[in-house]
């Protein structure tokens, strides 16, 4: 549960202000002049995406009433349809845009104010910056959507945890046989700053043997674990604003610890519940991945599940925090990702830490 999110609404005005097409009968009618062309050759959508060299393409150009999804090829892909299909009726040719020009009532909207976006960089200096123009809608449809998105800010993320099933008779065996398949407990606990009462209000009476005749009065007694507390299934994420309720409501810990060079110092110790989201410091000004994971939160997690000596798989290592978390807790570390440059900024943060 995150005290910030990163929202991805989309701002209705603008949408439809932006949108080439908002009338979907309209759509459907040239779809069906394509689908009716296509079979009249006896092509198919695969070979419709050949000729125009995308992929899924056709099955949207030649989409059918009412559940389908009806698009129009951008320009650029209807001149290499039109020489097998042959020439379109004007009224369709009056449709096909180019790929990168926006509804005609776009232009028509108010500027209102600027503002300059700064892109990451190194050293203070940004690699980029852009400039925005902040604009109200002119067009009355519009206007009526003006304030209306599509998403409300997303504060919780899911972590699913998936096991095999176990190939022994028991889970003893089990883990036993495979070396995998627990939770370390005690390596997850939530460490308990002060102490909490031994003994808890459960007084209760409970009968005695028949021959005593009466009644004794038994006391519940309850020893904090020197570890801290068991671990439950909700995290939450605190943002870097001090009066997130996360931050006033946490900070058990005044024991930092330098990991590498690029994440300066935090709190290794600190309750797993509150752990703040990566600020420039942690992520480094290298890193531009938009969704880095708090590695707080990724050593916690990587101790939850890896064996002592055991190995961590990363399939989508993104800017490599899982990857520094479990280095850090000296696990082995695999991780695979497929954009170059996700790929190089994961190797300059792993290279970063500190054996």
């Amino acid at each position: 549960i995150f005290g910030s999110g990163f929202p991805k609404s989309v701002a209705l005005d603008k949408a439809i202000d932006r949108a080439k097409y908002t009338n979907t009968d309209e759509l459907f009618k040239v779809t069906d002049w394509i689908r009716k062309r296509r079979n009249e050759l006896g092509l198919t959508n695969k070979d419709l995406d050949a000729i125009a060299e995308v992929k899924g393409g056709a099955c949207h150009w030649t989409a059918k009433p009412p559940h389908g999804q009806p698009h129009i090829p951008t320009k650029e892909r209807w001149e290499k349809l039109e020489a097998f299909l042959g020439p379109a009726p004007e009224w369709i040719n009056v449709m096909i845009k180019p790929a990168n020009e926006l509804g005609e009532n776009w232009s028509k909207r108010t500027v209102i104010g600027e503002y300059q976006k700064e892109a990451g960089g190194i050293g203070g200096v940004s690699f980029q910056s852009t400039h925005h123009q902040i604009t109200e809608p002119n067009c009355e449809i519009s206007k009526a959507w003006q304030g209306w998105g599509t998403a409300l800010k997303p504060a919780s993320e899911h972590w699913i945890l998936v096991q095999k099933p176990i190939s022994e008779h028991n889970l003893a065996a089990n883990v036993l046989k495979h070396g995998v398949g627990g939770i370390h407990i005690d390596a997850s606990r939530i460490p308990i700053h002060g102490k909490i009462p031994s003994t808890t209000n459960l007084n209760f009476k409970e009968s005695g043997f028949i021959w005593e005749g009466k009644k004794r009065s038994q006391t519940s007694v309850y020893h904090q674990h020197p570890q801290g507390r068991f671990p439950a299934n909700v995290l939450i994420t605190r943002s870097n604003d001090k009066n997130c309720p996360a931050k006033i409501m946490n900070d058990q810990s005044q024991r930092e610890v330098e990991v590498a060079s690029y994440f300066k110092n935090f709190k290794p110790e600190s309750n797993f519940y509150y752990c703040k989201k990566p600020d420039k410091n942690e992520k480094e000004l290298f890193n531009t991945h938009p969704t880095v994971k708090p590695l707080r939160l990724m050593r916690y997690l990587c101790k939850m599940l890896t064996p002592p000596q055991g190995t961590v798989l990363d399939p989508f290592m993104g800017s490599g925090t899982t990857g520094v978390a479990a280095l850090f807790e000296k696990f082995h570390f695999i991780g695979i990702e497929r954009s170059e440059d996700y790929h190089q900024i994961a190797l300059k943060r792993l290279k970063g830490v500190k054996p």
